[in-house]
């Protein structure tokens, strides 16, 4: 089987980036108005608008999560590698 670190390493960074991007989105709500039209926000659109930041955040742990999983899995092939090449020299 081929294994391509480079590969799994890209996939890492980009999800990666799109963690920081959903941390950035999550921040960027943080105190910011609903924009609803209505002079003053109900419990729901406050209600929304929080769970909306949390799964943002929650999205971004996931994603980092994924990233150092890919990595892991990369850098575990590498030492299964390497103990496969060493045990295989003459």
């Amino acid at each position: 089987m081929k294994i391509s670190y480079s590969a799994l390493e890209n996939s890492a960074t980009a999800v990666r980036s799109a963690g920081n991007n959903a941390e950035d989105e999550a921040q960027r709500l943080l105190g910011t108005p609903l924009d609803s039209g209505a002079p003053q926000p109900d419990a729901i659109h406050i209600a929304v608008h929080t769970a909306r930041q949390r799964t943002l955040m929650a999205f971004a742990r996931l994603f980092r999560a994924q990233s150092e999983a890919a990595l892991d899995t990369a850098n575990t092939f590498r030492l299964l590698d390497a103990q496969i090449a060493a045990g295989l020299r003459p």
